[in-house]
């Protein structure tokens, strides 16, 4: 319960929305993410296509290499007869034979080094189609952890507002708790004994404004922050008794000593114990204990 206007709220943090450059990310990170996932356990995977279409490179580079080597050792066994024919009139001489036998075997080392270069070329393409295939894998994991860092440095961010608006939301709770009827009635009664006090009977005045005072502290203090227990008087449960305790915290021994009197008659009394209206600051019934309970809060 609260009188009058009350003091504004705390507003909630605003989270930050996602601009299009954090939902491209998000789009990104999807994507790179897919991307890894596919081609991850493929990575060193070669099928027939593959196969035949490496081997398809290799044969063209290998093809294009033998009628090289077929072109030059036709033309360099031509001008090697030609010559012998001019030296010994025939391409039958013992000389002329051991020369081309040592060309020949020149030769067949030649296409023995193309057949190795054939395989070699072949590694080669495979490596590199490795090389292709990780540069693929680390380029989309690069793109898949920034884009990811991106977007969880936003959210995590956007989880620190939802947090920091948590403890908004408990301040607000608390200041509708401390708005509360026992709150206010130390207000009031403060108030009402400064009235009394300058215009009608100052020591009447300076006693209710004693027993406002008193009343706004003890609001204070059951009703603030620091505990979520009301503990306004032990052994006081009803108006008597209250006002018994607030008498002897104000300095007024016949509130003190009358109060207790009848609240302690009240409190034994089971028909006038429920008549009394046995309820706490807040409108909640209290728990009944007997006459030496005290006012608690169930929150």
């Amino acid at each position: 319960m609260a009188f009058g206007k009350s003091k504004p709220k705390l507003p909630m943090y605003q989270e930050m929305q996602d601009t299009p450059w954090i939902s491209r990310n998000r789009e990104l990170n999807t994507t790179t993410y897919n991307n890894l996932n596919r081609d991850l356990n493929n990575v060193n995977v070669f099928d027939d296509a593959i196969k035949q279409q490496l081997n398809s490179v290799v044969d063209d580079w290998y093809n294009r290499s033998l009628s090289d080597f077929d072109r030059s050792y036709n033309q360099s066994m031509a001008k090697t007869l030609a010559r012998d024919y001019n030296r010994f009139g025939t391409t039958g001489a013992t000389t002329s034979l051991l020369t081309r036998d040592n060309d020949n075997l020149v030769a067949q080392r030649k296409l023995a080094d193309l057949a190795s270069n054939r395989s070699d070329r072949y590694d080669q393409l495979i490596n590199n189609e490795l090389a292709r295939r990780y540069n693929w894998l680390n380029t989309n994991y690069n793109m898949f952890t920034n884009s990811g860092n991106t977007t969880e440095n936003h959210d995590i961010a956007n989880w620190k507002i939802r947090n920091q608006n948590l403890d908004r939301q408990y301040s607000n709770e608390v200041q509708d708790y401390n708005n509360s009827f026992g709150h206010q009635l130390g207000k009031i009664g403060t108030a009402i004994g400064t009235g009394i006090g300058t215009f009608i009977n100052p020591a009447l005045g300076m006693a209710i404004y004693g027993t406002g005072n008193t009343l706004f502290s003890d609001a204070n203090n059951m009703l603030g922050v620091n505990n979520g227990a009301i503990d306004l008087a032990p052994g006081y449960d009803n108006i008597f008794n209250i006002a018994s305790y607030l008498g002897a915290k104000t300095g007024m021994p016949a509130w003190s000593q009358y109060g207790r009197l009848i609240g302690d008659e009240i409190s034994s009394n089971p028909i006038l114990n429920y008549l009394s209206g046995r309820w706490d600051l807040n409108g909640i019934p209290r728990d009944t204990r007997g006459g030496n309970d005290y006012i608690r809060s169930n929150s």
